[in-house]
């Protein structure tokens, strides 16, 4: 059970890190508010949009979160076995290797976020793939 609140930890970290960055990148290049406004029906306000989204972010991810930590539970008892720094060699690998598929499709996103969006792999690798597994020991 304790994996279960480690990915639900993590996941909480995880959308703490995704909404800073989320809000870097609409700070950073605020063209993205204006286009993100033009999608949105008439008489709803970004704001509006926003705001939701800040409040039901960390539950989401606190729920991927635990999602992750019943695939880690699952992962240490089929293949035990430390590796990469990381208490489970073939958790870690998964997600690193998860995170090394979604870096690539990055070519397909704007070049302006690309940093971003790299900062937000790296963080969920480093954060379900290592501190996950030793935070669950």
């Amino acid at each position: 059970m304790s994996e279960v609140i480690a990915g639900t930890a993590c996941g909480l970290l995880m959308s703490v890190v995704f909404t800073g960055l989320g809000a870097l990148v609409l700070a950073h290049h605020p063209g993205s508010l204006q286009r993100l406004s033009k999608h949105l029906p008439k008489g709803v306000t970004l704001s509006a949009v926003l705001l939701p989204l800040t409040l039901f972010l960390p539950p989401l991810w606190g729920i991927a979160g635990a999602v992750m930590g019943l695939l880690y539970l699952i992962v240490k008892d089929l293949f035990p076995g430390p590796g990469l720094g990381s208490p489970n060699l073939a958790f870690t690998a998964a997600v690193a290797a998860a995170m090394a598929f979604a870096t690539a499709a990055l070519f397909l996103t704007p070049r302006r976020t690309r940093w971003e969006w790299l900062g937000m792999n790296l963080a969920f690798a480093g954060i379900f793939g290592w501190l996950l597994p030793h935070l669950a020991g």
